[in-house]
């Protein structure tokens, strides 16, 4: 299974939201998690 999160806001209040979120998920026991960062600045996080 894959999730994959988008987030084409570089806002920092957005991105510490995600990452947030993400800890809570991985916690819960949520696999590995890969970041990327296309070249407009907006990111993904994909988790594996």
């Amino acid at each position: 299974m894959q999730i994959l999160i988008i987030n084409p806001n570089s806002l920092l209040e957005a991105t510490e939201a995600i990452d947030e979120s993400i800890a809570e998920m991985r916690l819960a026991g949520a696999p590995q998690l890969r970041v990327e960062r296309p070249e407009d600045g907006a990111f993904s996080r994909l988790m594996e």
